[in-house]
């Protein structure tokens, strides 16, 4: 039997970000569980003997199967950090069209589709550059560091372990995450190749992409302090490179537009400002903001 959510308290399921982990859900957990059952999709490829998915329409469907042995019927609420919405999008429209109904969340998730994925190397500084980014909004000092010394960093990283044997490059992947995440983001060397390979399917897939308009409701999560920085696009220039040069053309695009590009594909879009950057939203100060709204949100959907 399935939910009967002016009685009973609503499911939340939670779409893995781009990186296939659902650990950057951690610390929203406690304030979303008295108000529902919160339930994770955590990426095939992560966990030792999974082979990652190749597009958003055969994750999605695999995904479902999970949720409907869950709640086998709607209401359904399913929310997405990052490039984790693409999937959480597909998983409503699969849905819409089975004829349920879905209310969509997403977290600081930019709408990039339909772009050529780059080169190994290229996503290789991609993958350090968003690893930095967030390890890096565990410690106050470094949080302090402009995004544009992230890339910078993350550019001369990546070209230093390129050039060193691959089982010293994950050794040393696995002390920085440890000596600048700390405790919760030591990662073995076999983890961390796991987790870049599913990073790489799930960016392709993403990438590769190509939305189709969905009648749903969907509450976007905007940091107000995402920039383009100098040095991205500085390195665009020098780089050359058609397929960063388009998902970067899209991300500023996106930035230009309040609902980030979302309202195209869906019926409604309610945005609502979040005082942090891409790497903060699930962080420090910005947590409660982004629990706040979610939980108003649920409130919200299981009254209509």
């Amino acid at each position: 039997m399935g939910n009967t959510l002016t009685t009973m308290r609503p499911s939340l399921f939670l779409v893995h970000a781009g990186d296939g982990n659902i650990s950057h859900y951690t610390g929203l957990t406690p304030f979303l569980r008295p108000y529902a059952d919160v339930y994770y999709l955590q990426a095939s490829g992560i966990a030792e003997g999974t082979t990652p998915h190749e597009s958003v329409e055969a994750m999605s469907a695999y995904y479902l199967q999970a949720v409907r042995s869950t709640q086998p019927c709607g209401p359904y609420f399913i929310g997405a950090y990052s490039f984790g919405a693409q999937t959480a999008f597909e998983m409503a429209r699969q849905l819409v069209c089975a004829g349920e109904q879905v209310s969509l969340c997403f977290i600081d998730a930019f709408c990039i589709y339909d772009v050529p994925p780059p080169s190994e190397k290229l996503y290789f500084q991609m993958f350090l550059r968003d690893f930095l980014g967030l390890v890096s909004a565990e410690r106050p000092l470094l949080r302090l560091i402009p995004q544009w010394g992230k890339t910078l960093a993350a550019g001369l990283l990546g070209s230093l372990l390129g050039l060193v044997p691959a089982a010293p490059r994950w050794k040393a992947l696995e002390f920085i995450s440890y000596r600048v995440g700390g405790q919760a983001w030591r990662l073995s060397p076999q983890q961390i190749q796991r987790t870049l390979a599913t990073y790489i399917s799930i960016n392709n897939a993403v990438m590769r992409y190509q939305p189709q308009p969905c009648p749903v409701r969907l509450l976007l999560l905007r940091g107000e302090h995402n920039r383009i920085d100098w040095f991205s696009r500085l390195s665009l220039r020098l780089l050359g490179n058609k397929t960063l040069t388009q998902a970067m053309n899209q991300f500023r695009q996106n930035l230009q537009q309040r609902d980030y590009g979302w309202g195209a594909f869906t019926a409604t879009v309610e945005v609502r400002s979040v005082n942090a950057n891409h790497y903060e939203m699930l962080k420090n100060n910005a947590l409660p903001q982004v629990a706040a709204s979610m939980i108003a949100w649920l409130k919200e959907e299981v009254t209509l």
